[in-house]
């Protein structure tokens, strides 16, 4: 990763690539490949989980909460 993007940047622009989902396009996916997206689903789920708990922790160091 050459640049860092802003965090309340990053946040916003994954919002907004969730929210462009095609969901019916799914519709042709076989079974291997529908795995493959929850495999992937739930490693994106650990990164923002991660990501949570960094930032709570970093609002109670700040005294923000």
């Amino acid at each position: 990763m050459d640049q860092l993007t802003p965090t309340a940047t990053a946040l916003a622009g994954a919002r907004s690539l969730l929210a462009s989902i095609d969901h019916a396009g799914r519709r042709r996916l076989d079974a291997e490949v529908r795995l493959g997206l929850v495999s992937e689903v739930v490693a994106l789920g650990r990164q923002v989980e991660a990501l949570r708990v960094v930032l709570i922790a970093e609002a109670d160091r700040a005294k923000a909460a």
